[in-house]
C-alpha cells in the first residue's frame, strides 16, 4: 500500500505503460507474462551509446510510455542525448519520471521536466526495503514513509541520535518484511533529517540525502563535502557527457571527464569546486573515452580511494 501511494504521489498509477531503465540481470528479469501483467517495458542500461539511446527514445515515443523509472545516471544520459540531437519530445506521452538509486543533479532534473513537460520526482528506495520515500515537488528533500518503517538518524561515529540538522547514518527497522524482519538495519546511506509535527503526528523529512558513506568525498581537513556541490557544478558545465570525481588521498583528487574538450572550460570548473576542498587540494583533470559502469549498471559519480576514509 505504501508503494502504491508513493507511486501515485509521483504521478505513476497502476496500469500505466511503464519503462524501467536498469541493468536487467537474471535474478530481476521478468517473464513475458509478468511484463504483460505489469504493462512494463524492460530497458537495459548496460549499453548507453548513441545507438542504444536512439532505440530507447523510439520505444518511449512509439509505445506511448506514460512513466519512466530508472537510474538517475541513465536518465541523465538520455536527457543529454535528447539535448544534443534536438529530439522532439512533443509526441511522447510521458506523464511522470522517477529517478532511483542515485542522486540526480538539479540541472538535469529541470532539463528533463522541460523536455517531457512532466514532473520528475525521485524515490528513496533500496532492494531490501522497497520504496521508502518521495522527493518533494520543490526538491527540498524527501518525505519519508514513517507509517511502514521506523527510522533513526544516528551520529557518524556512534549509535547516539544525531542532532537536528546534523549529518547522520540512516538506520531502518522494517517489521513488514515478510522474508525476515530488518531490525536497526544500517543501510550505508547518510542524510540530514528533521521531524515536523502536524495534527499531533510527527513526520520525518530528509533535507539532504547523501548516498553511500563509502562514496563520500572529504576536504583537506577531513570534513565531508556535500555531493550536491559537485553534482550541480559539474552538471551545469558545458561539454561534459560523463564524469567521476576521485579522492586519491587526504589532499589529492582526480576528476575524470568524458566529453567535448573544446567546449569544456576546465579552469572554470576547478575555480568553482576548488575552494570547497581547501588551499592544499591538488585536483588533476583527466579525459577518458568512457566512464565504466558498475556490475549493477549504475555509473558511480564519486569514488574514495583514500585508505584513511575507506577504513571508516
Amino acid at each position: 500500500a505504501g508503494g502504491i501511494f508513493l507511486g501515485a504521489a509521483a504521478g505513476y498509477y497502476i496500469g500505466m505503460k511503464e519503462a524501467f531503465i536498469r541493468v536487467w540481470v537474471n535474478n530481476v528479469k521478468k517473464s513475458k507474462f509478468q511484463l504483460f501483467q505489469e504493462n512494463l517495458i524492460m530497458m537495459d542500461s548496460s549499453r548507453m551509446d548513441e545507438q542504444a539511446l536512439e532505440k530507447m527514445f523510439r520505444v518511449i515515443e512509439k509505445k506511448k510510455v506514460k512513466c519512466l523509472v530508472g537510474y538517475s545516471s541513465a536518465l541523465g544520459e538520455l536527457s543529454n542525448y535528447i539535448q544534443k540531437t534536438g529530439k522532439d519530445c512533443s509526441r511522447c506521452k510521458v506523464k511522470a519520471i522517477i529517478p532511483i538509486s542515485e542522486t540526480m543533479p538539479e540541472p538535469v532534473r529541470r532539463t528533463l521536466e522541460k523536455q517531457f513537460d512532466c514532473p520528475v520526482r525521485a524515490w528513496y528506495s533500496n532492494e531490501e526495503n522497497g520504496i521508502m520515500g518521495l522527493q518533494n515537488e520543490d526538491n527540498e528533500g524527501y518525505r519519508i514513509d514513517t507509517e511502514t518503517y521506523y527510522y533513526e538518524i544516528l551520529k557518524l561515529d556512534s549509535d547516539e541520535p544525531a542532532e537536528p540538522g546534523e549529518l547522520g547514518r540512516i538506520v531502518i527497522t522494517d517489521l513488514y518484511n515478510y522474508a525476515i524482519p530488518l531490525i536497526r538495519y544500517d543501510n550505508g546511506d547518510l542524510a540530514v533529517a528533521e521531524r515536523k509535527e502536524k495534527d499531533g503526528r510527527f513526520r520525518l523529512y530528509l533535507k539532504e540525502l547523501y548516498g553511500r558513506r563509502g562514496d563520500m568525498i572529504y576536504d583537506c581537513k577531513g570534513r565531508i563535502v556535500s555531493p550536491f556541490v559537485l553534482l550541480n557544478g559539474l552538471s551545469m558545465a558545458k561539454g561534459i557527457d560523463q564524469y567521476r570525481f576521485i579522492q586519491e588521498d587526504e589532499t589529492r583528487y582526480t576528476l575524470w571527464l568524458n566529453g567535448d574538450k573544446e567546449q569544456i572550460d576546465e579552469k572554470a570548473i576547478l575555480d568553482f569546486i576548488g575552494p570547497y576542498f581547501g588551499e592544499e587540494a591538488e585536483i588533476t583533470v583527466e579525459y577518458v573515452d568512457e566512464i565504466p559502469v558498475l556490475n549493477s549498471g549504475k555509473r558511480k559519480s564519486f569514488e574514495n580511494r583514500c585508505e584513511k576514509y575507506i577504513k571508516k
